[in-house]
């Protein structure tokens, strides 16, 4: 297990943990501090939700195991050395750069949301699912 490097935090261990339960079984991940008012409906084989007007929240995710984000999200997820696509040609350029002269950037040294938000937001962005994405009063 790592922590992030600026704030000590597990974040990245949850979102590997989350990641992989989804990954193994049709479930839903509801992040403990969250308090429903009303059950839960599951229609379809995918629950998400926006956080804000930019990102998905990852506090609430459902996904079929086998599809595609899944599987992208796991690749991304259990990388210790991204080189996330979200970030700028120039940043990508940067890393890339670092891990050929043999100093990649450690996962820990990245903003916490590297792993969650940001990275789930990609992932669905990539696949054109963002319309499936619940409003975030649902939830928030």
């Amino acid at each position: 297990m790592f922590r992030l490097a600026i704030t000590g935090g597990p974040s990245p261990l949850s979102d590997r943990f989350r990641v992989k339960l989804v990954q193994l079984c049709v479930c839903v991940w509801m992040d403990s501090d969250l308090l429903f008012i009303r059950p839960l409906k599951v229609d379809g084989s995918s629950i998400f939700t926006w956080e804000n007007d930019r990102l998905i929240s990852n506090a609430v995710l459902m996904l079929d195991p086998g599809h595609p984000v899944t599987q992208l999200l796991a690749d991304c997820v259990f990388d210790d050395y991204p080189i996330p696509e979200w970030l700028s040609k120039a940043e990508r350029f940067w890393l890339r750069t670092r891990r050929r002269m043999g100093y990649p950037r450690h996962a820990r040294h990245f903003p916490y949301v590297t792993t969650g938000p940001d990275l789930l937001t990609w992932c669905i962005r990539a696949n054109k699912m963002e319309s499936l994405a619940l409003p975030s009063d649902m939830f928030f």
